[in-house]
């Protein structure tokens, strides 16, 4: 199974979210500008619902495998100068946090992984 992989500025801080359906959960962002959070936050509540606006948000992968993608969103720490990152580097800091799965990927596929990514940069 896939899953998309986005990152959501809320009010203080950066979290990573996973969705199956990306389309639903781009609306809620965009239509109610605002994301549920954990009980416990000293945000706003609106009918007994906890809510921190959502002030931006950056698509970082249309269909990554699920595994990785829950393994990315529990390893996720919130950083400061996240709020300037740019796709380059968020990219990055996904390699970096995915490296061992992609070390696996890449052995499995030896050649085949070459062929691939041969065509992904020079085609």
């Amino acid at each position: 199974m896939k899953a998309a992989v986005y990152a959501v500025r809320l009010e203080q801080v950066w979290k990573l979210m996973i969705s199956i359906d990306i389309a639903t959960d781009l609306g809620w962002c965009l239509a109610e500008r605002g994301w549920l959070v954990e009980k416990g936050s000293q945000r706003g509540v609106e009918g007994g619902v906890q809510v921190e606006r959502c002030s931006g948000m950056i698509l970082l992968s249309k269909a990554m495998p699920l595994g990785w993608a829950v393994r990315l969103r529990d390893s996720f720490q919130s950083r400061p100068e996240m709020d300037g990152w740019k796709m380059k580097r968020w990219h990055e800091y996904i390699r970096g946090a995915l490296q061992g799965e992609l070390e696996q990927e890449r052995k499995e596929k030896r050649g085949k992984m070459d062929v691939v990514m041969r065509k992904a940069y020079w085609d």
